[in-house]
């Protein structure tokens, strides 16, 4: 098993790397199933339920932003979305799945998950192959 993860993680890095070389910055999706109660996409940004349930403008205002998964695409993006926008606005990942039949948390349909309700904000890969600990390289952890 440890070979098997260590292989994985190299593999992932050097990605990364010839991503970054070739267009300048990438996006990386760790897809998982959950066997939550409530079906939906939950996308895991590194950001917590808890402060999913922030306003709208105490989460830009606060440090969430800086380390949560899309750090890179949040501070600078071609449609000047903010990262509240990227997270839960009109032309966010899951207000697009929850328009198209899939419900998501976060997403405009519904910001947050409930007090109580089990939501998966983003793990190990997440957290280690995403622009959060820097580089251009921006990702979401989708469990389905």
């Amino acid at each position: 098993a440890t070979v098997a993860w260590n292989a994985f993680h190299r593999w992932v890095d050097t990605a990364r790397k010839l991503v970054t070389q070739q267009w300048g910055k990438g996006f990386y999706v760790d897809m998982h199933a959950h066997g939550h109660t409530v079906q939906q996409l939950e996308l895991g940004y590194l950001t917590t339920a808890s402060q999913l349930r922030l306003s709208d403008s105490a989460l830009q205002a606060g440090p969430y932003k800086d380390s949560c998964s899309i750090k890179t695409l949040a501070n600078a993006n071609a449609s000047g979305q903010n990262y509240v926008q990227l997270l839960r606005g009109p032309d966010a990942l899951g207000t697009l799945m929850a328009a198209r039949g899939f419900p998501s948390v976060p997403s405009q349909q519904k910001p947050a998950p409930p007090v109580g309700e089990d939501y998966f904000n983003g793990g190990y890969n997440t957290y280690y192959h995403t622009s959060r600990l820097g580089g251009t390289v921006d990702g979401v952890q989708i469990e389905t």
